[in-house]
């Protein structure tokens, strides 16, 4: 009852600031806050060029840099999950899991992630490892989420959709920013970013970060006698970040950007004490290099190649995982007009991926790899001055699953300024993952009730990829100049599911990768971000998810039908020189069922309230007190997922 009543307080608060809201619209407004809250925010990913949002053909949210650093975390999903449609299950304090529309599992491999474009999706276990990562909070410039199919634009696994993390650009840091946060159960983070102009053609920016935390206070990780209490230590999450840019303005239509980082993890992951993996060390190393020639009159063309190295170790009480990943890729688009009322972007790209792990066998043949390449096209056709019509067609070669095809179709319709709907269908297709496709694994397990349960997972050769049609109609607008209202109703088909289906007549036990039945989900998004005055922001959303399963697939996910967030922010500024702020976020979901032996097969409802204070004092020192949880409420959010409790980290920043 707990979690319920303190919804309940936040949604009458709500209730009341919007009843109020009159009173405070009539007083005098700063035009600068109105300008800002009313402004076209440009959006890159749903069409890979720079489109006012309100021409997106799809369902976007963008995340501004003033809402990250104010939602006072730095774990990127804990930023996400304030979003419209958004899954984020936390796994524990140093990884979570997140997709887009449902269907969330731990190794979550249909929600395609990016770093400025750079695939950050890691193909080998399939999944986004978010400590892993090799960016600080301070240096994300906005988070662009895509919400719906997105694969015949980027290809697999946006099936789901695809979250760009957009950095900033070197000539956008000026000096040295130093940020410190120390808070409960061990959490210690410090980091710096420098950059600036070189010349007059060319910037720089460095930075650099260590950070440390505890798991919370009794954490109950030893549900039914499977874990051997010693073999997990206290530290959640250990990490070590480096990053450098450099920018290069070749002339004022040509641009060069090189960047490179490392990033060495050691976080825990725990997805199913029988099954999942325990401490995880993950090193990366990339270098990107982005090449950018913008000659006017709409045209635009860039090409992007980068190097990923992965090393990840994983280990649990069952077995011991080593896997090396090299990834090499590169993509290329043009974009140029074909009239006043027609605009033609073209690409494609390939991509080098090898994996070698003790997870492949027989290990004569260890290492695996594969080769893909992509072609894709887009058209935007204005029809009528206020109609709007975008056609995406992808063709793909994956060496397992062959030739392949993703289309969509999306009509804008602007009837009246400042409000606009869109209606889009499509058919995306997601390829299996090197683990889904490759992994055989032979291994015991210790329960507390049987002496011993040996267990084979294997995946065969041949997996057709997963097929989704999709159904989406959506309206965003902006009313009185103060209300941002947006609803979505979408419906997804997917077939060709592949789950793990386990057969226990053994011994062993067989848990085999297939592709079974179909998976419907209808869902309902609607949100609004209100501006009651220049000092308050508010937002509310809901998201009603329903996913039906035929064939008797085995449930792999955790989707709860319901989820809700309200936030508000506050900011009172009596003078040039103080700034203090509050910032209070709370997301409510349902109850829901969920796969493995721990949690009884269900996760609960809960609520989770997170709350920033904050004070700025000359654009030049920042102090902040931020609360993860801060009405004690102690859940899972995950099948054999830790318990969450309360964290309280005080954060102080200066620049200069």
């Amino acid at each position: 009852m707990g979690n319920k009543k303190n919804f309940l307080f936040l949604f009458c608060m709500a209730a009341f600031l919007f009843i109020v809201s009159p009173v405070f619209a009539d007083a005098p407004a700063l035009p600068a806050e109105l300008l800002l809250f009313t402004q076209k925010e440009l959006v890159v990913t749903a069409t890979r060029t720079a489109m006012p949002i309100t021409k997106s053909p799809s369902a976007v949210t963008v995340i501004t840099r003033e809402e990250i650093l104010r939602a006072g975390t730095t774990h990127i999903p804990e930023i996400l999950r304030s979003v419209v449609g958004v899954d984020v299950a936390r796994v524990s304090f140093g990884y979570s899991d997140v997709n887009i529309r449902g269907l969330n599992k731990a190794l979550s491999s249909r929600t395609l992630v990016l770093v400025d474009g750079r695939t950050v999706f890691v193909n080998g276990q399939g999944f986004t490892p978010w400590e892993g990562i090799p960016i600080s909070i301070e240096d994300i410039k906005r988070i662009e989420v895509v919400k719906g199919p997105a694969e015949a634009l980027y290809g697999s696994p946006a099936l789901c959709g695809v979250i760009n993390i957009i950095t900033r650009d070197p000539e956008e840091v000026e000096g040295t920013e130093s940020n410190t946060s120390v808070g409960t159960y061990g959490t210690y983070r410090q980091s710096l970013l420098q950059g600036g102009d070189i010349n007059e053609k060319a910037a720089y920016k460095v930075s650099a970060e260590f950070s440390r935390a505890a798991t919370f206070e009794g954490l109950n990780i030893t549900d039914n006698n499977l874990l051997n209490t010693e073999y997990f230590e206290d530290q959640a999450l250990e990490r070590k970040v480096f990053n450098a840019s450099l920018a290069f303005n070749i002339d004022e239509q040509t641009s060069l950007d090189v960047s490179g980082g490392i990033n060495n993890a050691d976080y825990i992951f725990l997805t199913d004490p029988t099954t999942g993996l325990g401490p995880v060390n993950q090193y990366s190393r990339f270098i990107n290099i982005r090449y950018s020639h913008l000659p006017g009159e709409g045209r635009e063309f860039q090409i992007q190649g980068f190097m990923d190295k992965e090393t990840m170790t994983a280990t649990s009480f069952c077995l011991s995982e080593e896997s090396f990943i090299d990834i090499y890729d590169l993509t290329a688009h043009y974009a140029f007009p074909m009239g006043e009322r027609h605009n033609l972007l073209y690409g494609g790209g390939m991509r080098y991926e090898r994996m070698d792990s003790n997870l492949f066998t027989p290990v004569a043949s260890a290492a695996k790899e594969e080769f893909t390449w992509d072609l894709f096209l887009q058209d935007e056709v204005e029809l009528l001055d206020n109609l709007d019509f975008f056609g995406t067609l992808r063709y793909d070669h994956h060496p397992k699953s062959g030739y392949n095809t993703a289309y969509r179709a999306s009509l804008v319709y602007e009837p009246v300024e400042d409000h606009m709907f869109w209606a889009s269908v499509g058919e995306t297709f997601r390829n299996p993952t090197f683990t889904e496709s490759m992994v055989n694994i032979n291994y015991s397990v210790q329960l507390s009730s049987v002496p011993g349960v040996y267990v084979n997972t294997s995946s065969p050769e041949e997996l057709r990829p997963e097929k989704m049609r999709s159904y989406e109609i959506g309206y965003r607008g902006l009313v009185l100049e103060r209300v941002k209202p947006e609803v979505t109703v979408f419906f997804n088909e997917l077939r060709n599911y592949i789950c793990a289906t386990t057969d226990v007549a053994g011994p062993p036990t067989l848990t085999t990768e297939k592709n079974q039945g179909r998976v419907n989900i209808f869902g309902t998004e609607i949100g609004a971000n209100y501006l009651v005055t220049d000092w308050l922001k508010t937002f509310a959303n809901y998201t009603y998810l329903h996913v039906k399963r035929t064939d008797d697939i085995l449930q792999d996910d955790c989707t709860p039908e319901d989820k809700a967030n309200l936030g508000a922010s506050l900011t009172f500024d009596n003078n040039e020189d103080n700034k203090f702020m509050v910032d209070i976020i709370s997301t409510f979901v349902g109850p829901c069922a969920a796969p493995g032996l721990t949690g009884g097969g269900k996760i609960g409802k809960y609520q989770l309230t997170n709350i920033r204070v904050g004070y700025e004092y000359k654009d030049w020192l920042e102090t902040s007190i931020y609360v993860f949880n801060l009405f004690k409420d102690k859940h899972k959010e995950f099948t054999g997922a830790l318990d969450l409790g309360t964290r309280v980290i005080g954060k102080c920043t200066i620049k200069f």
